[in-house]
């Protein structure tokens, strides 16, 4: 996701802030999938599994492993045995990025439901 510009789910960065980032963090949190995850992982009491993941988010649990090992590969999801956490790296500018994108993401979600 480009800074300023809105990527191809609708979502757009500030420019100052998608500048703090990665290229691998902006292409990761580019995903709507991939910001839900990270929500339901941020606001849980310990580790999620897959399986636990894709029920919450009613999606396969291929698709919640594939998006989780992206975000994994920018360190902003840690392994826990079978299941993820989030990592540190979720603090600062990804935690800026779930919450300038949480209102895109929740109209998209109303859409898809």
């Amino acid at each position: 996701m480009q800074a300023g510009q809105a990527n191809s789910k609708g979502a757009e960065l500030p420019s100052t802030l998608a500048a703090r980032l990665t290229p691998a963090m902006r292409d990761a949190l580019g995903h709507p999938l991939r910001r839900q995850i990270l929500r339901l992982l941020q606001a849980a009491d310990s580790p999620a599994g897959a399986a636990e993941l894709a029920v919450r988010m009613r999606c396969a649990v291929s698709v919640v492993s594939y998006h989780a090992q992206v975000l994994e590969t920018c360190s902003t999801v840690a392994p826990d045995g079978t299941a993820y956490s989030a990592s540190e790296a979720v603090d600062g500018e990804v935690a800026a990025v779930l919450r300038a994108t949480r209102q895109i993401d929740d109209r998209l979600s109303s859409k898809l439901s």
